[in-house]
């Protein structure tokens, strides 16, 4: 069994290869430069060159490989960064996953099609539902980025119904942990920020609000638990979505807490007004343990905040 997976150098991608290589599977991940990536890439994995915006490349990497999945995750990430660029992350989220699709439809009638599993996010649901959330909510993004995830999770769902694509839809909240040595460190999230400040990189962090807001966290190990096992129940002519999330909410201030004993100091926090953000977002994770046998494992905080200091870089 042979998998593609794109944005197989980022932070989730590291652990789904991972994930994958350890049930048996060979693994090909697209670089847009064989070097580019900030994490190391796992033994065994052949990196190939490419960029989804390339469909001439895509279509000979899909061509010139015998691939039984493909795992989505490539692409642009940063919803604040999307006002600025909304061309771009249209160009590259939208028009990039046009091109992968059109690269596994354009095989030949002899080869088979691999299934295709995509990493969707909770900023589709917006800001405007409290509480538990679960697939029937409809989709309210608030960014280019998240209007984006929306306009690839309805083209890929178009695709599949043709019967032309097995294909499923992960929702994933906000992750954390880490996986083989790799934590997240991108200076958008709460997490890594807080790592920062209790490596003493920073002085201080800045929450949005009175850090009373609830946030889901699932841990990176368990998204790529999800994602293997979403694989393995993918079928032709369908496209199901599912929420991966722990289906606990924590507080913000109390992941600032748990950084806190873990660093054995007080942190400065400063606090901004909060505007557009939900007050309690949750996943209903009950479809995802239903249909794909799914349960996160390591997903409650003190473990999410443990194993991402673990493996946070030091100088």
């Amino acid at each position: 069994m042979r998998a593609f997976v794109t944005g197989g150098l980022g932070y989730i991608g590291h652990a789904v290869t991972h994930e994958l290589l350890a049930d048996g599977w060979d693994v090909t991940v697209l670089s847009r430069d064989r070097l580019s990536g900030a994490v190391p890439v796992p033994a065994g994995t052949e990196v190939v060159q490419g960029n989804l915006t390339d469909r001439a490349r895509l279509a000979e990497i899909i061509a010139g490989h015998d691939f039984d999945a493909v795992v989505h995750l490539g692409g642009l990430a940063r919803a604040r960064e999307s006002f600025d660029e909304p061309l771009n992350y249209y160009d590259v989220n939208v028009g990039g996953t046009s091109n992968l699709l059109h690269a596994i439809d354009d095989l030949p009638g002899d080869r088979s099609r691999p299934s295709l599993v995509y990493g969707s996010t909770t900023l589709v649901y917006g800001s405007r539902y409290v509480g538990a959330v679960d697939e029937n909510h409809e989709p309210s993004p608030e960014s280019p980025y998240a209007d984006t995830k929306v306009a690839v999770e309805r083209l890929i769902s178009a695709h599949a119904i043709t019967g032309g694509l097995a294909a499923t839809i992960l929702r994933i909240f906000n992750v954390g942990g880490g996986v083989e040595g790799v934590c997240d460190t991108d200076p958008t999230r709460i997490i890594p920020n807080l790592m920062r400040v209790a490596s003493s990189e920073t002085r201080s962090i800045t929450l949005v609000g009175n850090g009373t807001a609830l946030r889901d966290f699932v841990h990176v190990a368990d998204v790529a638990r999800a994602i293997r096992l979403a694989i393995a129940t993918s079928r032709a002519g369908a496209c199901p979505v599912y929420n991966i999330g722990s289906g606990v909410g924590t507080r913000i201030i109390d992941v600032v807490r748990h950084v806190e004993d873990i660093a054995g100091h007080d942190f400065e926090v400063v606090h901004t007004p909060q505007e557009g953000a939900p007050g309690r977002l949750i996943a209903d994770n009950r479809y995802a343990a239903a249909q794909l046998g799914w349960t996160p494992e390591r997903s409650d905080i003190a473990t999410i905040v443990a194993d991402a200091w673990k493996f946070w870089p030091r100088s």
